[in-house]
């Protein structure tokens, strides 16, 4: 196995004593998820300027997809022959690089190829960072650390439309992407020399713990968990402005400022998510926020006026805390050494599922005058899986009675 604890960080340290390495990560996913947030409010300006048609334009998502799906799915090869550390800084090299080729691009073909860039330095990211994080804290801090990583994600989704409102007057999208690849070509060789974990090796999805972990059991109900997670928070976030204004009848800027609201209860829900995974275990708390999550989802879809706007604000609060649930879990899965394998399989499912499944799914139901059940069914499906949540056996808790 390639794991030279030589060179390995202990995996029963405190949080307090990792918490400067832990919010270093958090910055790191950060300047990893930033940027393709970061596109989003800017499509309007890159599709006058590059002279491309909306359907050009909306494909700039399919391409980050595309490389972010393939990198994820070839990190474990490249853990067998660099340490996680490594990977990490190639990580937001590239993210700088993939920033700076889209904001000197000249047209639709250079612009998407940045966007495969972008992609892929993304997807470097998550079986080496989950990885390391795991092996930086002890078992029984690890959902408190979770949470602490989680803010990068979490705050990005604020911070991106924000910025752009406000640098909007003064900056260029051109400028701004520039910006994000300066930061990024600053960021990584701070990680390098500063950096003091992730110091050791994956393993490559090879027939043997390939073997391993599709035969867990574990893997698979997590697997569909993660699935209904990435549905409910990136699926719901993607459609939500449509079906508000076009089934709802809202104005655009009452449905942009009241999702864009809706996202800051989640961050500060995440300080306290990390204590209650300490305190009711995986199972527990998976449950109770599928559970609220669905109720949360369903009413989307089937209310109106005050309750769908408190319905609105409340739903990616509870998300928020569903993920990192989750991820914990999915942070215990298997050996430390095979750990890197079971995401590299996960997360590009999620990714699949929720930003392109769900909203293929909804606009079907949409065209056919049944957009409301895209979040009804997903809100139910999020409640069966509560009791799905009660199977899972994870080493860091005692098993639950059923």
């Amino acid at each position: 196995m390639c794991y030279p604890t030589a060179t390995m960080q202990p995996v029963d340290r405190p949080l307090r004593h990792v918490l400067p390495s832990v919010l270093f990560l958090t910055l790191i996913v950060f300047s990893l998820f930033f940027p393709r947030l970061l596109i989003s409010p800017l499509l309007v300006e890159i599709r006058q300027e590059l002279g491309m048609t909306a359907g050009q334009a909306t494909r700039l998502f399919l391409s980050i997809s595309i490389g972010f799906v393939s990198s994820i799915l070839a990190s474990g090869y490249l853990a067998q022959r660099l340490q996680h550390f490594h990977i990490i800084t190639i990580a937001v090299l590239t993210m700088g690089c993939g920033m700076l080729f889209a904001a000197l691009s000249q047209g639709p073909i250079t612009i998407h190829i940045a966007m495969l860039i972008v992609g892929s330095a993304a997807g470097l990211y998550p079986p080496s960072g989950l990885s390391s994080l795991a092996a930086m804290v002890r078992s029984e801090d690890r959902g408190k650390a979770l949470s602490i990583h989680e803010l990068g994600p979490a705050i990005s989704f604020v911070a991106a439309p924000s910025l752009v409102a406000i640098a909007a007057n003064f900056m260029s999208w051109r400028m701004m992407l520039g910006s994000v690849a300066a930061a990024c070509f600053v960021l990584a060789p701070s990680f390098l020399f500063f950096g003091r974990f992730g110091r050791f090796h994956g393993e490559p999805p090879s027939l043997g713990n390939l073997k391993q972990v599709l035969s867990n059991p574990q893997f698979w109900i997590l697997g569909l968990l993660f699935a209904l997670a990435a549905s409910a928070a990136v699926g719901v976030y993607n459609v939500l402005p449509t079906f508000l204004i076009q089934e709802r009848g809202m104005s655009t800027t009452l449905a942009g400022s009241l999702i864009g609201a809706s996202r800051v209860p989640g961050i500060f829900m995440l300080f306290g998510v990390g204590i209650a995974v300490d305190k009711l275990g995986f199972s527990r708390l998976i449950a109770i926020t599928a559970a609220a999550t669905g109720v949360m989802t369903i009413l989307i879809g089937t209310v109106d006026g005050l309750p769908l706007r408190w319905a609105v604000l409340l739903q990616p609060m509870i998300v928020g805390a569903f993920f990192p649930a989750v991820l914990t879990a999915l942070s215990e899965l298997g050996p430390p050494e095979s750990r890197n394998v079971a995401i590299s399989l996960i997360i590009p499912a999620g990714n699949l599922t929720g930003a392109g499944l769900f909203p293929a799914i909804a606009g079907l139901l949409a065209d056919n005058g049944f957009f409301f059940l895209s979040f009804v069914i997903t809100g139910v499906l999020l409640l069966g899986a509560c009791a799905l949540a009660f199977f899972l056996r994870m080493p860091a808790e005692k098993p639950d009675p059923l």
